[in-house]
């Protein structure tokens, strides 16, 4: 009775924690690439500059309600849902209380409307729900499980290795696979290669347009070979346009990041079309051949500035925590900060000094994070090791993938995922330490399921 007591009472609070942090935060906060996502769920005009399952996610929340803020309401919604769910999973009364801390801390993750967000969410709901699969063997949570690891993979095409970890231990659950090594690596392989296809399916059926985003990342490596070996490989295709400042360009250069270049105001290089994307893919082949070693030191610097391990700017410039919105011309938006959200701005600006918002850090904590759990998992063979190990290894896979195609160092949101699934490892490794050290094969996760 004390525990069914407890339960409500824990559910309760999260949903009050869900009404008072919403209102707080309303309506979200929105950046330019979000409001071209809503443009383009608006319009039913796609490109493949952005994965269209963010738009696809909208699409109905916004015509059933009408209201752009529809999504922030669903994202905050499932967030508060998935802990919920997890610490229905949590046997020990502190760690709920601590969830409940974590959900509060990292709430500026939920109300910012970007797929990091919706990837972060997907994955970290698809560990919980192979959990609630091994307690109560029910197949609507395996298939829920594939959803979000499928979506997840969705928002994030290039997150292709990443996903595989967590199709793999999905994989267990079929029990005439389990055991079957080879048959799993193999089904597991084609799956992640079908959702892959699948997202290039669903642009074609879109007409989505070519914006020839590898026009950006290869100009980019074009321009540091041309610096840092000071021959020239720039083609002609970009070096005629009537704008083009060479000293300029070279000035602003740093190869953390082209966007400051490519998004400038005064635009200092043409436009992406099939032609000149074509070109500086020519000119990028050859950069490359001509100076491998030259390319790898490039991306290795600018990698370093993604993970923050060297900052090139003082800490307040950097994109830590976005709580703001970026107008535009059509919808008034009233985002001014509460109390509440002024007082969790200043404890979020305080943790910038402890490595808090550095890709390298919870990719540090993530390594760690992902040994315990091997440990755990080869001295007591649980599924919840296993799970847990899948979703650290999927970070650091997601994080370490994205030296060839890093986006841009100011940003926090790519390391969304690692940070979130990093408290949610911590979360179930404390729950599991016993005062003995003495397991048996009967102890399991609590018998009272997910709901």
């Amino acid at each position: 009775m004390r525990d069914q007591s407890f339960k409500n009472w824990k559910s309760y609070s999260l949903l009050v924690l869900f009404l008072w942090l919403t209102v707080n935060f309303f309506p979200g906060s929105y950046n330019v690439d979000t409001w071209n996502q809503f443009y383009e769920m608006i319009s039913w005009k796609y490109s493949d500059w952005h994965s269209p399952f963010t738009a696809l996610l909208w699409r109905p929340l916004y015509v059933y309600s009408d209201r752009f803020f529809s999504l922030y309401i669903f994202q905050m919604a499932w967030y508060f849902l998935f802990f919920h769910l997890l610490t229905n999973l949590l046997s020990k009364r502190w760690l709920v209380f601590l969830s409940f801390g974590i959900s509060i801390f990292l709430v500026f993750i939920p109300q910012y409307l970007m797929k990091d967000v919706l990837m972060t969410l997907s994955w970290c709901s698809a560990l919980i729900l192979l959990l609630g699969y091994e307690i109560e063997k029910k197949n609507v949570y395996r298939i829920f499980a594939f959803v979000f690891i499928a979506y997840g993979l969705l928002l994030r095409p290039n997150a292709l290795p990443a996903a595989w970890p967590l199709i793999f231990v999905w994989l267990d659950t079929f029990v005439n696979i389990q055991h079957k090594r080879k048959m799993k690596l193999a089904i597991g392989f084609v799956l992640g290669i079908l959702i892959f296809g699948f997202y290039y399916l669903t642009l074609s059926l879109l007409h989505a347009q070519p914006a020839y985003f590898t026009y950006k990342y290869r100009l980019a490596d074009v321009l540091g070979i041309s610096m840092m070996s000071g021959e020239n490989f720039m083609p002609e295709c970009v070096t005629s346009f009537v704008k083009y400042d060479k000293k300029k360009v070279e000035s602003m250069y740093t190869p953390a990041t082209n966007d400051n270049i490519y998004f400038t105001a005064d635009t200092l290089i043409p436009g992406p079309n099939a032609q000149r994307d074509a070109c500086v893919k020519e000119a990028w082949i050859k950069a490359i051949k001509a100076h491998p070693w030259i390319y790898l030191k490039s991306r290795a610097i600018g990698y370093i500035y993604y993970l923050k391990i060297k900052n090139r700017l003082p800490e307040e410039v950097y994109w830590n925590v976005t709580v703001s919105v970026i107008r535009n011309n059509y919808i008034p938006i009233d985002d001014h900060h509460t109390p509440l959200t002024q007082k969790l701005l200043r404890l979020w600006k305080f943790t910038e000094r402890f490595f808090f918002f550095d890709a390298w850090f919870w990719l540090l904590l993530n390594c760690i994070l992902a040994v315990l759990f091997y440990r755990k998992y080869i001295a007591r063979r649980k599924y919840l090791m296993k799970v847990n190990l899948a979703l650290q290894l999927s970070c650091i896979i997601y994080q370490l993938a994205q030296f060839p195609v890093y986006q841009i160092d100011l940003d926090f949101r790519f390391s969304y995922l690692n940070e979130v699934s990093f408290f949610v490892g911590l979360l179930f490794y404390l729950n599991e330490i016993k005062k003995s050290d003495v397991q048996t094969e009967a102890e399991k996760l609590p018998s009272s399921g997910l709901f």
